[in-house]
C-alpha cells in the first residue's frame, strides 16, 4: 500500500512540475545573463527561452540584456499562437529572437537575414532552443526543420549593396532613408556589403513549401516589395498570420488594396484591438497616431488565428 501511495505521489509531482515549468521564468524574475566572449551575451528571456545577443547593440541587444524581452506585445502573441509543427517564416530575423521563440515552440523556422554578422548567431539561437530543428531532417519534407538564409527578400532576385552598422543591428534596410544614413554615419562602424536577394515564391518552389502558417516581417520599410515577391505563397496559405511592421510613408498607393485582397482581419497587438484597412489608410495619411512612425500590424487569413 505504501509503495503504491509513493508511486502515485511521484506521478503527481512530475505532472505538477511539467505543468509549472513553462511559467517559472514568468513568475520568478530571475534572468540569466552571461558574457560568453566574442561580443556576445547569453540571455534567458522572460518567457524562458535563451538567446544570444550582441553586447554593443543598442537596438535589440540592450533591451534584452536589461529587461529579458523584446517587443512584448509580439512576443506574447507568438508565444500563445505558435504550435508544434507550424511553419514560420522570419524575414528580417536580425539576431533571431523571434526565430528562437518559434524554435522553442517546436515550429519549423525559415529565417532570412542579409547581415553576414548575424547568420551564425541566428543559427545558434535556433539550435539552443530546438537542437533537433537543424540536426534532424523531417521524413515527409526531406529537409531540416529550420533553415537560416543569409540573404534579403524582395520582389525579384538579384544582388545589391547594403549598409550595416554594428551598434544598430535592427536599422539596416534596402529602403533608402536619409535619416538612417545620417545616424549610421554619426555612429561609425558602418560596412557596405554585397548581398543576395531572393523572392519568397522562388524560395518556396526550391524548398517545396506549399504553404506557411506564420510570416513575421520587419525590414524597415521594404515590406511591400518582399511581400509582393511572396504573392503565390500567400495565396496558397489559407490559414495565415502575417505580422509586419507597417511604416508610414514607405509604401505605394496600391499596397493596402493588395493586402485587403488576401487578408480579412487586421489587429494592432500593441493596443490589443481589431482595426480595419480604413484605419491604416488614415494612419498613412497622418490623420491618426501622429506620434507613431510605425506600428506592428497583424493580418489574418482564415479562422485559425482569428
Amino acid at each position: 500500500m505504501k509503495v503504491g501511495l509513493l508511486q502515485r505521489l511521484r506521478c503527481q509531482a512530475k505532472a505538477i512540475k511539467k505543468a509549472v515549468k513553462p511559467y517559472l521564468f514568468r513568475i520568478y524574475p530571475f534572468r540569466l545573463r552571461q558574457y560568453v566572449g566574442n561580443n556576445q551575451v547569453l540571455v534567458r528571456t522572460k518567457y524562458g527561452f535563451p538567446v544570444y545577443v550582441f553586447s554593443n547593440d543598442v537596438s535589440v541587444g540592450f533591451p534584452l540584456i536589461l529587461c529579458g524581452i523584446w517587443e512584448p506585445h509580439l512576443t506574447s502573441l507568438f508565444y500563445r499562437k505558435v504550435k508544434p509543427g507550424m511553419i514560420a517564416v522570419d524575414i528580417g530575423a536580425n539576431i533571431g529572437y523571434f526565430s528562437a521563440l518559434f524554435a522553442s515552440k517546436d515550429a519549423y523556422v525559415h529565417a532570412f537575414e542579409p547581415n553576414p554578422a548575424m547568420s551564425q548567431i541566428i543559427y545558434k539561437n535556433i539550435f539552443i532552443n530546438n537542437v533537433c530543428s537543424i540536426l534532424i531532417k523531417d521524413e515527409q519534407l526531406g529537409r531540416s526543420k529550420s533553415v537560416v538564409n543569409q540573404c534579403a527578400v524582395g520582389a525579384s532576385t538579384g544582388t545589391t549593396k547594403m549598409d550595416f552598422n554594428s551598434y544598430i543591428t535592427g536599422g539596416a534596410s534596402l529602403k533608402k532613408s536619409a535619416f538612417r544614413e545620417s545616424v549610421f554615419c554619426e555612429l561609425g562602424q558602418t560596412k557596405s556589403v554585397e548581398i543576395d536577394i531572393i523572392t519568397l515564391d522562388e524560395y518556396a518552389k526550391i524548398n517545396s513549401l506549399q504553404s506557411v502558417d506564420i510570416i513575421k516581417i520587419d525590414v524597415e520599410g521594404f515590406e511591400e516589395q518582399a511581400l509582393k515577391g511572396a504573392e503565390n505563397l500567400i495565396r496558397r496559405s489559407p490559414e495565415l498570420m502575417l505580422c509586419m511592421e507597417y511604416t508610414r510613408g514607405c509604401y505605394s498607393g496600391n499596397f493596402l488594396p493588395w493586402l485587403e485582397k488576401y487578408f480579412s482581419k487586421v489587429y494592432l497587438p500593441k493596443f490589443s484591438r481589431q482595426i480595419n484597412f480604413e484605419f491604416l489608410r488614415k494612419y498613412q495619411e497622418h490623420q491618426i497616431l501622429h506620434s507613431e512612425p510605425y506600428v506592428d500590424v497583424v493580418l489574418i487569413r482564415g479562422r485559425r488565428f482569428a
